[in-house]
């Protein structure tokens, strides 16, 4: 008789013990995730750099722009024909540089013949870009990957081994995020969405961007999170 109550008492507490251990778990997981993000709140991004008034979108002059200001940078990596990784967001350089054709399609030595929005820059290599920032600002880079392809990502993984700088990978393709995770599990990832719940981009970190020199207007990133672990 005395067995038979223990037995239930026993394996509540054992089921509650377990219940506790996954909590805490779980508590020092979001802990973890929360101390890598902590030194990006609050800081101003500047979306493909502070462009405008003679500054292209995503160009050196931009970046250089904004680490003369203090912003953080926002940008976009893709490849080239010949397996470059270059700073650049639409999939062509139409609207960019007037020319109808990807950048996917051409070579980094073809790309550096066209100029942006009418300015002297070219499309510069990410590399470039570590080299102008050096570390100064936190980066957001975010990955420009079509789903089942990992391509971008797997040079992106490269690129970063010895960068020391502050940066954060996102992406709206979750499938390259978890791809980057599965090797890189340290970096803190962002997933992106857009018009998901609400007509504007959404953070849970107050991030503030910044599209232009003229008009510095904050608008928000959206969140970043650990939930692709």
């Amino acid at each position: 008789m005395f067995p038979k109550i223990l037995l239930p008492i026993g394996l509540s507490i054992l089921g509650a013990a377990l219940l506790l251990f996954c909590l805490y778990l779980f508590l020092m997981r979001t802990r973890r995730a929360h101390e890598k993000i902590a030194a990006y709140r609050g800081v101003s991004f500047a979306h493909r750099g502070l462009h405008g008034e003679g500054a292209a979108e995503n160009s050196l002059t931009a970046f250089r722009r904004a680490v003369d200001e203090g912003f953080g940078v926002e940008l976009d990596v893709r490849l080239t024909a010949d397996g470059e990784l270059v700073v650049f967001h639409d999939d062509t350089l139409k609207r960019v540089a007037g020319v109808d054709k990807k950048v996917i399609d051409l070579t980094l030595a073809e790309l550096r013949e066209c100029r942006l929005s009418g300015t002297d820059d070219t499309v510069p290599t990410l590399r470039e870009v570590f080299d102008l920032v050096g570390g100064r600002i936190p980066l957001l880079i975010e990955i420009k990957e079509d789903p089942g392809k990992y391509g971008v990502t797997e040079k992106l993984i490269s690129e970063l081994e010895d960068y020391a700088g502050p940066y954060i990978v996102e992406s709206f393709n979750p499938l390259a995020l978890m791809y980057f995770r599965k090797r890189r599990r340290e970096i803190p990832l962002g997933i992106l969405s857009k018009h998901f719940c609400a007509r504007e981009k959404r953070s849970f970190l107050n991030f503030r961007i910044c599209s232009s020199t003229s008009s510095i207007r904050p608008i928000l990133l959206p969140m970043i999170t650990e939930t692709l672990i």
